[in-house]
């Protein structure tokens, strides 16, 4: 398994794991108030599709929304929780 190199894409899996669907906006409000600082839309998004692209999340649209959820059935076998383990 390839560890994520990012911490913010760390963060994102973690907020999305075991979660149905999570609107972009809510993922951004959540990570901003985390971080206690404003996030970059560009740089968020672009970790989005980064994890979308590595199959570690997918989307799907709901009405206006862009809804994110967890891919634990990926091949690459993330498990969010874990890795947070082993990094403390």
């Amino acid at each position: 398994m390839k560890w994520l190199q990012s911490g913010r894409r760390r963060d994102l899996c973690v907020l999305l794991y075991g979660d149905d669907g999570v609107p972009a906006q809510k993922l951004k409000t959540a990570l901003e108030r985390r971080y206690d600082e404003r996030i970059d839309p560009k740089q968020f998004y672009g970790a989005l599709e980064a994890l979308e692209r590595l199959g570690h999340v997918r989307s799907r649209t709901e009405g206006l929304s862009d809804v994110y959820r967890d891919s634990r059935q990926s091949a690459s076998g993330l498990d969010p929780e874990g890795e947070c383990r082993k990094l403390h």
